[in-house]
């Protein structure tokens, strides 16, 4: 028979006026009550900057198993989640200097802001940089963009309205 021993650990938040609850094997002697759900805040972060890489930054789409364009990828969403969170900070104090209720400013919401204004803020930069782009250039990124990746997927109503 196999036993396996695990902590119940609860904190009482006062700001929210209630209790945050964990299981955990971590001993007593190891770690207390606080430093748990600390550590337990912080991953629940990791969950999150992985849940925006993923729906934002296509970070779960990669087609290609050649190392150095999967790393080249995963380069790619990690820095411009980077950008996009030093651009929020920048966000979050603009709107706390007018008043605004900085609670309602997410990340998971800006995630879907920056990134689908991801092209103005590339055409700044390219600005700044004094980069032009051509019509021509401009066509072919469109043309890329507008193959559909799941073209083959089978769809869900095929089967409904035949």
């Amino acid at each position: 028979m196999d036993v396996k021993r695990f902590r119940v650990v609860a904190v009482y938040i006062t700001k929210r006026w209630k209790y945050h609850t964990y299981i955990t094997d971590i001993d007593c002697n190891t770690l207390t009550a606080e430093e748990i759900a600390k550590l337990y805040g912080a991953r629940w972060e990791i969950e999150l900057i992985f849940k925006e890489l993923k729906s934002r930054y296509a970070f779960d789409m990669i087609k290609t198993s050649k190392p150095h364009i999967v790393k080249a990828l995963i380069w790619s969403a990690i820095l411009t989640l980077i950008a996009s969170r030093i651009v929020y900070h920048l966000i979050r104090k603009i709107g706390e200097s007018q008043g605004k209720p900085v609670v309602r400013f997410t990340q998971m919401r800006w995630s879907t802001v920056f990134s689908e204004g991801a092209y103005f803020y590339l055409s700044l930069v390219m600005k700044y940089l004094k980069m032009d782009i051509t019509g021509k250039e401009l066509l072919q990124v469109h043309i890329d963009q507008a193959l559909d990746p799941h073209v083959n997927r089978d769809r869900f109503r095929e089967g409904l309205w035949s």
